[in-house]
C-alpha cells in the first residue's frame, strides 16, 4: 500500500490538524502506525475527542484511495509530513499539516528566501503601488513571495513577482481543484508555470471562513519574515502577522495615513513592535542581502500586469478617515464585487509570453488556428471523461468548439454563474481535458 494513502487518510480525519491530531502525531510518529494501532491505544491517546471522518475508526481507506487516483490523473502533487520534500518551516506549527496538496514545482522552503506579502482586500492606490514594488524588488532578488492570491494586496504581490520573472507561491484556503476568488484563475496559470500553489485542504474543499485563518498559518511558516501592507482593524493580514510573531519571524508593516481605515493593522503592528518597513531595501538590509535598483515605473507596470493577469486589486475610490463610511461608498463597494464576480479571466496582449502562454503555445496565434483548422478528432474518450467530473463540468466541455478556441463569456448559460463556469474550466483544466492558449482563450484537447 503506498503510504500517501495512509497519510490521506489521518488528513481527511484532522482537517486543519487539532490538539488529538497534535498528540497522535507525536505518540505514534507515522500514519501507518496510526492506522496499525488498535482502537484502545487510539482512545488512550486522543480520549473522547471528536474525528470528523467515520472513516478513521472503519479503517476505511476508500475516500482516501480515491483522492489518491484523482491526483495521479490530474497532475496534482502531494507530499506528507513524513516525506523528504515536506516544506521543513511547517514542522515549526503545533498542528503541522499531514498532507499538502500542490500544483507546478514545490521548492525547496529550507533556503529561507520566502517573504509574504499580505493586506487586505479592500486597498488604496498607496497599499497596492507598495505592495507591487516590494514583491517585484524581492522576487528579482531571488526572493519567493508567498500570499495567499486573495483579492487585493495578496493578488497585486504576486503580480508583482511574476512581473519581475520571479516566483511566487500562493497557499489557497480551499482544495486544489477550487480557485477562489474565482476571477484569480488567469494568475493561478501564470503563477504555477514558475512556483506553485498549495493547500492542507483535499481536493473538493471549499472555503469557508473558518479554512482562511488556518491557511494564514501556513503563510506566516513558510517564510522568513511577513509584510503586512495595508487593513483594517480586524484584517485577516493580522492572524498572519500574530502567527510569524509567535514562531519567531521578522514581522514588517507598512506606515500609513493615521486617519484611514486601511492603515489601522499595519500601525497598530508598528506600534506593537513590527519593524517598520519603506521598500524592499528595509529586508535586504536586515536578512544581509544587497539591494536591488529599484524602478520607476511602478503605477504602470503595475496596471498593465494587474490587467493582464486579472487580477482583482479592490482599489477603493475614496480613503476615509477611520470609523466612518458612507451609504454610497457602501453601494459603490457592492456594484464593484458584483462586477469583478462577473470578470472572465484574461490574458493582455502585454505581458510576455513566456508568462501568458502555456508550453508549447507559444508564438502561435487564434487566427492561425481558426485560418487552418486540424483534421477532424474524436472526442468521444474525453467526452466520457468529462461526464464523470458531472453536469457542470459536461455542459462547460460541450460547448468548447471541436476547432478553434472561444473566451469563457462564450461558455456561459445553463443557469450557471461565470464563477461557477471558471471553476468547471479549472476541472477541465486539471483533468487534462482543456487548455488555456493565448490571449486567455479556452481550447480542448485530444489525446
Amino acid at each position: 500500500m503506498d503510504e500517501c494513502i495512509l497519510w490521506i487518510w489521518l488528513s481527511l480525519a484532522f482537517p486543519g490538524g487539532g490538539g488529538a491530531y497534535s498528540r497522535l502525531l507525536s505518540e505514534f510518529r507515522t500514519a501507518g502506525a496510526v492506522f496499525s494501532a488498535d482502537d484502545g491505544e487510539l482512545r488512550r491517546c486522543i480520549g473522547r475527542a471528536s474525528v470528523a471522518d467515520n472513516a478513521f475508526w472503519e479503517r476505511d481507506l476508500t475516500r482516501a484511495g480515491g483522492i489518491y487516483d484523482f491526483c495521479r490523473r490530474h497532475a496534482v502533487g502531494l507530499t506528507h509530513i513524513g516525506a523528504s520534500d515536506y516544506p521543513a518551516p511547517l514542522r515549526d506549527l503545533q498542528s503541522p499539516p499531514a498532507v499538502i496538496w500542490y500544483r507546478g514545482v514545490l521548492p525547496d522552503f529550507s533556503s529561507g528566501r520566502f517573504v509574504s506579502v499580505v493586506g487586505t482586500r479592500h486597498t488604496t492606490e498607496y497599499g497596492c503601488g507598495a505592495a507591487f514594488s516590494l514583491a517585484r524588488d524581492l522576487a528579482q532578488a531571488g526572493v519567493t513571495v508567498v500570499s495567499g492570491m486573495a483579492r487585493g494586496i495578496d493578488g497585486v504581490a504576486m503580480a508583482g513577482a511574476l512581473s519581475s520573472g520571479g516566483r511566487a507561491v500562493a497557499v489557497l484556503g480551499s482544495g486544489i481543484d477550487v480557485c477562489y476568488p474565482p476571477e484569480h484563475l488567469t494568475l493561478a496559470r501564470a503563477t504555477v508555470k514558475t512556483g506553485c500553489i498549495m493547500t492542507e485542504f483535499a481536493p473538493g474543499t471549499e472555503p469557508t471562513r473558518y479554512t482562511f485563518p488556518q491557511r494564514n498559518r501556513i503563510i506566516a511558516a513558510l517564510s522568513a519574515a511577513t509584510a503586512v501592507i495595508e487593513g483594517r482593524s480586524r484584517s485577516g493580514a493580522l492572524i498572519t502577522a500574530s502567527a510569524a510573531k509567535k514562531l519567531g519571524r521578522k514581522v514588517y508593516a507598512l506606515p500609513g495615513n493615521v486617519n484611514s481605515e486601511t492603515s489601522a493593522a499595519a500601525n497598530s503592528l508598528i506600534r506593537d513592535g513590527a519593524a517598520l518597513l519603506t521598500s524592499a531595501a528595509d529586508i535586504f538590509r536586515d536578512f544581509g542581502m544587497t539591494p536591488t535598483r529599484a524602478e520607476d515605473d511602478t503605477a504602470e507596470k503595475m496596471r498593465e500586469w494587474c490587467e493582464g493577469l486579472s487580477v482583482c486589486t479592490g482599489t477603493e475610490k475614496a480613503d476615509l478617515p477611520a470609523g466612518q463610511s458612507t451609504k454610497r461608498q457602501s453601494a459603490e463597494s457592492t456594484e464593484r464585487k458584483r462586477n469583478t464576480k462577473k470578470r472572465a479571466p484574461r490574458t493582455g496582449n502585454n505581458i510576455p509570453a513566456a508568462v501568458a502562454a502555456p508550453a508549447g503555445f507559444a508564438g502561435d496565434s487564434s487566427a492561425e488556428r481558426v485560418k487552418n483548422p486540424p483534421a477532424e478528432r474524436d472526442f468521444t474518450a474525453e467526452r466520457k471523461r468529462a461526464e464523470s467530473l458531472g453536469e457542470g463540468p459536461l455542459y462547460v466541455y460541450d460547448r468548447i468548439p471541436e476547432c478553434g478556441d472561444c473566451v469563457v463569456d462564450e461558455l456561459a448559460g445553463g443557469g450557471y454563474s461565470i464563477a461557477e463556469i471558471m471553476k468547471f474550466v479549472l476541472k477541465l483544466e486539471l483533468s487534462g481535458l482543456c487548455e488555456e492558449v493565448p490571449g486567455g482563450r479556452i481550447a480542448r484537447i485530444s489525446h
